[in-house]
């Protein structure tokens, strides 16, 4: 009894931490809140991401590269970060299939990376995870390979998201900005030229002319249209 109390009570702990570890994963401000900013793409940081190479995985390097259409909408990570380029999968491309779920690779060709994990959206290749060996010299478990897949997913799709939502956000608000400017022109033409133009046609014509009842019309209503406005 005391035997299967502890395993029980080991094995709640260590959900318990996996649960924890997982965390930012599962909250959206942590993982595209940075996106949302003015922050220059080369100065945003990826905390989920760094979350996953370090606590996660305990990987002595991660890349994190998007392929197809989310390479025009999503940065490639580093963790930690590096200072020449991140390295060119493309020579990797066509040996994964749907199915893979680890493929070796060169250390000395990926920036010190020894794994690489295809990222899927369906049937579809949307961007590749490499790892490094882990930190203490140990194997990587299956279960830990599918972790950092489903992690490496829900990142590139989170971060297409909000890097869509800041470009739509951003077309709005230049949207809303011509829309004022057209606004204030219009008001500008409106007060300065047209009412003066009407203003000077009625004092030049005589009282009984039948246009002048019209163009007084006129007149007013410009000009409480101008007040609303």
């Amino acid at each position: 009894t005391t035997f299967f109390a502890l395993l029980n009570w080991r094995a709640f702990a260590e959900r318990e931490r996996q649960m924890h570890l997982l965390r930012p994963f599962v909250a959206p401000e942590g993982l595209y809140e940075h996106l949302l900013t003015d922050i220059p793409a080369e100065n945003r940081a990826l905390p989920p991401f760094d979350e996953l190479i370090r606590t996660v995985l305990d990987a002595g390097q991660g890349y994190l590269i998007p392929v197809g259409a989310r390479a025009a909408l999503v940065d490639a990570y580093a963790c930690p970060r590096v200072g020449g380029d991140i390295p060119s999968i493309n020579a990797l491309l066509p040996a994964l299939a749907p199915g893979t779920l680890l493929l070796p690779i060169d250390p000395a060709q990926y920036g010190g990376a020894a794994w690489a994990v295809p990222l899927w959206t369906g049937q579809n290749l949307v961007g590749v995870l490499l790892l490094g060996e882990k930190r203490d010299g140990s194997l990587y478990m299956q279960e830990e390979i599918e972790l950092a897949q489903a992690a490496g997913e829900r990142l590139l799709d989170t971060q297409a998201s909000a890097e869509l939502a800041r470009r739509l956000a951003a077309l709005q608000r230049r949207e809303l900005a011509e829309t004022q400017i057209a606004d204030r022109r219009t008001r500008r033409t409106l007060h300065d030229d047209i009412l003066p133009q009407l203003h000077t046609a009625l004092l030049t014509l005589p009282p009984e002319h039948p246009a002048v009842t019209e163009l007084t019309a006129v007149h007013r209503q410009i000009s409480a249209l101008l007040r609303e406005m």
